[in-house]
């Protein structure tokens, strides 16, 4: 049970493959969003068709970076999160056979 479910919520399967995905939410928003600044970014160069100035040079590359950080983070919750899932799986285990030996 994790702290976002009751005793009496029924685990259905949509709630499995949403808890399996909401994780991975921040890092498709962020390549989304570095994918619509680069590319409005390189075309509005190629149509004002202006010297770089200074920012035209960070922008790209911190656009391009970007999707890597929510994604070294949400790798870092996923596997987290599964540890965390092995562990209860293994408590009940260890309280199940506790019980039956009592």
């Amino acid at each position: 049970m994790t702290l976002r479910e009751s005793p009496d919520m029924k685990h259905t399967r949509f709630m499995e493959i949403r808890q399996r995905y909401e994780v991975w939410t921040p890092f498709a928003f962020s390549v989304a969003l570095s994918v619509i600044v680069v590319v409005s970014h390189i075309s509005a160069g190629l149509r004002l068709k202006a010297p770089p100035t200074a920012v035209d040079v960070w922008v790209p590359a911190f656009f391009c970076f970007l999707p890597m950080t929510f994604f070294v983070a949400s790798a870092s919750h996923w596997q987290t999160r599964k540890h965390i899932k092995e562990l209860e799986a293994r408590i009940q285990q260890l309280e199940a056979t506790k019980t039956a030996a009592s």
